[in-house]
């Protein structure tokens, strides 16, 4: 055993001491966490085959036009969410969605276990660009068909061009960090009618029969079941089909007593005026006794007050 002396001793249990702070020193800074690296996204634009039109929001629309590449309202995220997608504004951090079952895609804030913002991405026909496909209502893509001014989700074939997309990057950045004040929803009173396309029809003229008023069953129109039959052109109980009129277009179908549709009007000149409706009939249906000329359908123009 060797001898220490008492001064030594001390010395030794100071250097230990010591050793043990510098260990304590170092493990702290060794377990110290690190800032988080900042987050990388991609943005793009979703370019229109049909009309050369980029989509963009405005109002908590989903609208198409020709916005500058500048426009951080017509860039979009698009993020993995539980194996589909979601596709999110730039300006807004708002997200595409169908939750309240508009005639246009809505851009607004969501909720996690919303479907409704959910999308999925396919192949178009044409090489090069995207279908975007609703996962609530997998019959209905994302499409301008119509030319309203903004992006529909109808149930229309992936051939046409209306609803093929360009996804064109326009950068990266750290966040998506809003460069514009996000549009807040205008209050509308649970079961509230309006015009639908948010423009009264003009009388005299001519109103489409599938155009009828946005406020749901019982307000804006009355269907003795809960299914679009037609699968056609809006998601409401209203059976819609494609016509083959003179035209083209729709039709309102698979009518029954006691249901009714209700459209806004705009009168310019107060008077008297002479209702004209052009009304369909189908031989296999045996809906009419008349003589029928080739074909499922012909039509009649049919005149009252």
């Amino acid at each position: 055993m060797v001898g220490m002396s008492h001064g030594s001793r001390i010395t030794r249990l100071a250097l230990l001491l010591l050793a043990l702070t510098l260990l304590a020193v170092q493990f702290a800074v060794g377990i110290t966490p690190r800032p988080a690296a900042a987050q990388t996204v991609t943005y793009v634009r979703l370019k229109n085959k049909w009309q050369n039109t980029y989509l963009y929001e405005s109002a908590n629309q989903v609208r198409y036009g020709s916005p500058a590449a500048s426009d951080t309202s017509s860039h979009w995220v698009i993020e993995d969410y539980l194996g589909v997608k979601r596709i999110k504004n730039r300006a807004t951090n708002n997200y595409m969605a169908i939750e309240h079952v508009q005639d246009y895609v809505e851009s607004i804030a969501i909720q996690d276990t919303w479907e409704s913002a959910r999308w999925t991405l396919e192949n178009a026909p044409t090489a090069g660009y995207t279908i975007i496909r609703s996962v609530w209502h997998n019959t209905e893509i994302l499409n301008v068909e119509n030319l309203r001014g903004y992006a529909q989700h109808t149930n229309i074939p992936t051939s046409w061009d209306s609803p093929q997309w360009l996804i064109e990057t326009v950068g990266t950045g750290p966040t998506a960090t809003p460069t514009t004040v996000p549009n807040t929803p205008t209050p509308t009173t649970t079961g509230g009618q309006t015009p639908y396309g948010g423009t009264a029809r003009a009388i005299p003229g001519t109103i489409q029969a599938e155009d009828f008023d946005n406020g749901g069953e019982a307000v804006a129109y009355h269907d003795l079941d809960t299914a679009n039959n037609g699968g056609q052109y809006r998601t409401t109980g209203v059976d819609v089909e494609t016509t083959s009129d003179t035209g083209g277009g729709y039709d309102v179908g698979w009518m029954r007593t006691g249901e009714w549709i209700e459209y806004t009007v705009n009168v310019g000149t107060a008077g008297t005026y002479t209702q004209a409706a052009r009304d369909f009939y189908s031989a296999l249906l045996g809906a009419s006794a008349d003589p029928m000329p080739g074909g499922m359908e012909y039509y009649v123009l049919k005149q009252g007050d």
